[in-house]
């Protein structure tokens, strides 16, 4: 399990390395409602992968919880909930990130709620 999660955390250490070296990552001025600027970190079309392998890991381990639904309660955990907020919230930071007429506040917002769940 340990080397599985290596693993996923080296892969987005690489393309992050990768974005800095080749200097993908873009940083916009940006003003929101109120007439504040604001600086808005554009990362490369690249980062399709990264969300690739993090909603693979989710369905990994949504199929992971399916498959163990029979075991003896006392050998299990109760993976579901946990897999399920946090799909939900990824789906949430996905969709904000696309989405530029979105308030800079309510992006904060769902980031930061993801990261509290």
């Amino acid at each position: 399990m340990y080397t599985a999660v290596m693993f996923i955390t080296l892969i987005h250490l690489f393309s992050l390395t990768i974005w800095i070296i080749y200097k993908k990552i873009q940083l916009e001025i940006k003003i929101n409602n109120n007439n504040e600027e604001f600086t808005y970190c554009k990362l490369p079309k690249s980062i399709i992968i990264n969300n690739f392998l993090n909603f693979s890991v989710i369905a990994a381990s949504s199929l992971l919880s399916y498959f163990i639904r029979n075991v003896k309660k006392e050998f299990k955990e109760n993976l579901s909930m946990p897999v399920y907020i946090y799909f939900v919230v990824n789906i949430l930071v996905f969709i904000t990130d696309q989405e530029n007429e979105i308030s800079i506040k309510v992006k904060d917002l769902i980031q930061s709620m993801g990261s509290i769940l």
